[in-house]
C-alpha cells in the first residue's frame, strides 16, 4: 500500500511538471488516488466566453485533465481516446471549478472514467464519459 502511495504521489509530481497546457490554463491536479483524481480551476477573466461564463473548451480541459489522471493511476501513461461531455448549465459567476473523475472500468488497453464538474456551490457544470488509451510508458 505505502508503494502505491508513493507511486502515485510520483505521477501527480510528474503531471504537474510536464502537463504544460493544463499549467498555462491554470489547471491544478490535486488529488490522484487509485482510480480516482480530482483537478481544480481557479476562475479568471481569461477562461470566459463573450456571454461571461466559462467558455466550454475549457470546461472540457478541466474534464479531461481529471480524466486523465484517474487514468494515469494505473501506473502508465495515457492518450484521450474520445470524450463526451454534456453542460448541464452555464459556469457563470463560478470562483472555483472542480472535476471529479471515477474510473468505471479499467481494462487491459483502455480506461472508462466518468467526470462531473461542480462549481463552489456544489451545483453540477457538466458531466461526462472519457476513454483513455494505456499506453506501454510507464511512469
Amino acid at each position: 500500500m505505502e508503494k502505491q502511495q508513493e507511486n502515485l504521489k510520483k505521477i501527480l509530481e510528474i503531471r504537474e511538471r510536464e502537463n504544460t497546457f493544463a499549467n498555462d490554463m491554470g489547471i491544478r491536479t490535486k488529488v490522484i488516488e487509485d482510480g480516482y483524481a480530482e483537478t481544480e480551476l481557479a476562475v479568471e477573466p481569461r477562461h470566459l466566453n463573450l456571454n461571461h461564463s466559462v467558455h466550454g473548451g475549457c470546461l472540457y480541459t478541466l474534464a479531461d485533465n481529471a480524466g486523465g489522471a484517474c487514468a494515469s493511476s494505473c501506473g502508465y501513461r495515457v492518450s484521450t481516446l474520445s470524450g463526451d461531455l454534456q453542460f448541464m448549465r452555464p459556469a457563470l459567476n463560478c470562483k472555483t471549478l472542480k472535476a471529479v473523475a471515477k474510473a468505471r472500468k479499467t481494462g487491459k488497453r483502455i480506461i472508462v472514467v466518468d467526470v462531473s464538474i461542480k462549481d463552489e456551490n456544489q451545483r453540477e457544470i457538466a458531466c461526462g464519459l472519457f476513454d483513455y488509451a494505456i499506453m506501454k510508458m510507464a511512469y
